[in-house]
C-alpha cells in the first residue's frame, strides 16, 4: 500500500492512486520553519503516512458519511477536505475568507487535501463557511481518538504502562456585550423591529414604514434611561424607555395577528386538501416568522419585569433567572475569583490531557461546575480508551469528599490525584505522603500550559451562536492541537536528525 490519500465525492478517502497525485511523503515542508501551519502540516503528513491508520481513517469517515451514492457520488466538497479545513481554520485562527486563501493558495495544504499540481479546484468562501458548519461533533471526537491512540504509538507508549493524565478546567469566552437589563432590552426591540421589517417586506404587511424613527427613538430614551445616580428624572426616563418598548411590543403582535389571519386563510382555501410545494414553504416561513416574533416578545416581557423589579422596586435578581445574552442564551456568568478579573462570560470546558500532552478528552459545563462534571468526564475518557491504564490529578475546583469516593469506587482510575481544601488531617497527609499520590501529581502544573495552548489554538473565544457550533469548534480545537503536538515531536526529531548528519558532514570535510 502507498503512502499516498486522494479525495473523491463519491467516498471520504479512496486508496487508489491516479497518476497526477503525489505521495505523502513526497510533499516538502520547511523542516526549520516554526510556523504553527508547518507543524501542524508535519503530524498530518505523519498521520497519513502510516498505512493502518489510514485504513482507520476511511472507516471512520465512511461510517460518517452520509448521503454519498456509489453511483451517482455526494455534491460538494468531501468530508476529509471539510475536516482538514476545519482544524486548520482553528490552527491558524483566520476567517473564513483567509481559510479560502488557504484552500487555493497553500501548495502542501493542496497536496494533504489530495489535490494535484495540475488541479484548478477552487472554494469559496460560503461554500467553506456551509460546509464546516455541517460537521459533527461526534465524528470530531472519534477522530480526535484515533490521532491520540496514533500518537501514543509515535511516542512509544505501551498500554500496560500506567498513563498520568491531569485534569481542569478554562472558561471559552462567546463574545457577548456586558449584560445588563436595560441593554438586553434594548438587543431584544432591536431584533423584534428587524424581524418585523423584513417579515413586512416578505409577506406584504404594513405598520413598519417608520421603522428607522422607532429605532431612533427607542435608541434615545435607552441611552437617557442609563444614567448611574439614582433620581426622580432617571426614574421618568426608565418608564418612558419601557413604556415605548411594550408599544414596539404591541406593534409587533398586532403583525402576529396578521400573520395567524394570513395562514388560515390558507388553511381555509386549502380545507383538507393536499398542498402545494408553494403553499408549503409559505406556511413554514410563517410558522418560522411567528416563533421568531413570539421568542423576542418573551424577551420584552421578561426583561421589562426584571427593570421594574430591580430599578423601581429595588429587588435583586436571582441568578437563576438572569439570561446574559439574547443571542447566545448559553452563555454563563463565572466568578473564579482571578487577580484583575471580574467575571467572565462564556462557558468552562473541562480538559483532560495526558504526560505526552495530548489532549483525551473534554467535557463542557453547560451547567453546574466542576465539581458536577469530574466523575463523567473520567467515566467518558475510560470508554474512549478502554486500553488504557491510567492515574489522574485534579485541579482544586473537582475536590468534594463524595467525587473523590466516587472516583475511588466508580472508576478504573490507579490513583486519584485530588487534593482536599483547607487544612489537611492527618489521614489525608499521610494519603499525600505516599509515592503512589505523588506519581500521580507529578507534572500537574504541565496543565496550564495545555489551556494556554488552547487560547492559542481558538479556545479563548469562540463565537459561534449555537451549542451545536460551541462544542463543534471545540472539538476541531482539540483536534488541531494534538496534531499540532504529532507534528512538534515529529519536526524536533527529525531536526536532530538533520543537524546531526550535518556535524557528521563537517567532520569528513575537515578530516579530508
Amino acid at each position: 500500500m502507498q503512502n499516498y490519500i486522494k479525495t473523491f465525492n463519491s467516498a471520504s478517502i479512496d486508496l487508489q492512486l491516479s497518476i497526477d497525485t503525489i505521495l505523502i511523503k513526497d510533499i516538502e515542508l520547511d523542516l526549520k520553519s516554526r510556523s504553527p501551519i508547518v507543524a501542524f502540516l508535519y503530524g498530518l503528513r505523519q498521520l497519513l503516512m502510516n498505512e493502518s491508520a489510514v485504513y482507520e481513517l476511511k472507516l471512520l469517515l465512511d461510517k460518517y458519511n452520509t448521503g454519498v451514492s456509489k453511483r451517482h457520488g455526494r455534491p460538494g466538497m468531501s468530508l476529509w477536505i471539510v475536516i482538514l479545513l476545519a482544524a486548520v481554520k482553528q490552527e491558524l485562527r483566520c476567517s473564513d475568507d483567509n481559510l479560502a486563501f488557504y484552500a487555493n493558495s497553500l501548495l502542501p495544504l493542496r497536496l494533504m487535501m489530495g489535490h494535484s499540481l495540475k488541479d484548478k479546484t477552487r472554494y469559496t468562501r460560503q461554500a467553506l463557511h456551509a460546509n464546516i458548519s455541517s460537521l459533527d461533533s461526534e465524528l470530531l471526537k472519534a477522530l480526535n481518538r484515533l490521532i491520540v491512540k496514533f500518537g501514543h504509538q509515535e511516542v512509544g507508549h505501551q498500554d500496560e504502562v500506567v498513563l498520568n493524565t491531569h485534569a481542569d478546567s478554562k472558561v471559552c469566552l462567546t463574545n457577548v456585550e456586558y449584560p445588563t437589563d436595560l441593554r438586553l432590552l434594548w438587543n431584544s426591540c432591536t431584533s423584534l423591529i428587524a424581524c418585523c421589517v423584513s417579515f413586512a417586506y416578505a409577506f406584504g404587511l404594513t405598520g413598519w414604514r417608520q421603522h428607522k424613527s422607532i429605532k431612533q427613538k427607542l435608541e434615545k430614551l435607552y441611552k437617557h434611561s442609563c444614567k448611574r445616580r439614582r433620581t426622580a428624572y432617571r426614574l421618568n426616563k426608565v418608564m418612558r424607555y419601557l413604556k415605548y418598548s411594550n408599544w414596539v411590543g404591541e406593534k409587533a403582535k398586532e403583525m402576529l395577528g396578521a400573520l395567524t389571519a394570513q395562514k388560515e386563510e390558507i388553511m381555509a382555501r386549502l380545507e383538507g386538501s393536499t398542498p402545494s410545494s408553494a403553499d408549503r414553504i409559505l406556511l413554514e416561513q410563517i410558522e418560522e416568522a411567528t416563533q421568531k416574533i413570539c421568542l423576542y416578545l418573551d424577551y420584552i416581557a421578561l426583561f421589562s419585569d426584571q427593570i421594574i423589579r430591580r430599578v423601581i422596586n429595588n429587588e435583586t435578581i436571582p441568578t437563576q433567572e438572569k439570561i446574559y445574552s439574547i443571542y447566545k442564551p448559553f452563555t454563563r456568568w463565572i466568578v473564579k475569583g482571578k487577580a484583575g478579573v471580574m467575571c467572565e462570560l462564556g462557558v468552562p470546558v473541562a480538559v483532560v490531557e495526558d504526560s505526552y500532552q495530548f489532549v483525551l478528552g473534554y467535557c463542557i459545563e453547560w451547567k453546574g461546575g466542576d465539581i458536577d462534571i469530574a466523575v463523567s468526564l473520567v467515566k467518558d475518557i475510560e470508554e474512549q480508551y478502554p486500553h488504557l491504564k491510567m492515574t489522574c490529578s485534579f485541579d482544586l475546583g473537582f475536590y468534594s469528599p463524595e467525587v473523590r469516593r466516587q472516583l475511588e469506587t466508580e472508576t478504573r482510575l490507579e490513583t486519584v490525584g485530588m487534593s482536599q481544601r483547607g487544612r489537611l488531617p492527618k489521614k489525608e497527609k499521610a494519603r499525600q505522603n505516599t509515592q503512589e499520590y505523588k506519581d500521580a501529581r507529578e507534572g500537574h502544573s504541565r496543565i496550564e500550559s495545555c489551556m494556554n495552548v488552547l487560547n492559542h489554538r481558538g479556545m479563548r473565544l469562540i463565537r459561534e451562536a449555537s451549542e451545536e457550533g460551541f462544542e463543534r469548534a471545540v472539538a476541531c480545537t482539540i483536534i488541531t492541537v494534538n496534531l499540532h503536538r504529532l507534528g512538534t515531536l515529529i519536526q524536533a526529531r527529525e531536526l536532530k536528525r538533520l543537524r546531526r548528519k550535518e556535524k557528521q558532514r563537517k567532520r569528513l570535510r575537515l578530516a579530508a
